[in-house]
């Protein structure tokens, strides 16, 4: 999966290169696109264990705090993130989601 987000001097690209569901082993690159046509390909890369909502919702409750709210991005007329999150109980599956936890104490 590959989001392109143009900026006024290049355009970024986030590419999620792999990702094994069992383990929760995500492989990320950003990439970044120039108007001249050149590329500067893999440019920062992360290799990382990607932890599931409901694994980091549990951890902050034994850590002691009290309240976890998740807010999920909403969408706007064509699809993509509207930038606008709410706070949810569920969220749609989606290949790609953007989501923020706050906990409190």
């Amino acid at each position: 999966m590959k989001k392109s987000t143009r900026q006024r001097r290049f355009t970024y690209v986030w590419d999620q290169a792999r990702y094994r569901p069992v383990t929760g082993e995500l492989l990320c690159h950003i990439h970044f696109c120039f108007p001249d046509g050149s590329r500067l390909r893999r440019a920062f890369s992360y290799d990382w264990r990607l932890w599931t909502l409901p694994e980091l919702q549990e951890l902050l409750a034994e850590s002691g705090f009290g309240r976890v709210t998740v807010y999920w991005e909403g969408d706007d007329s064509n699809g993509k993130g509207s930038g606008e999150f709410t706070p949810h109980a569920h969220g749609d599956a989606d290949a790609g989601w953007v989501a923020f936890l706050v906990a409190e104490k």
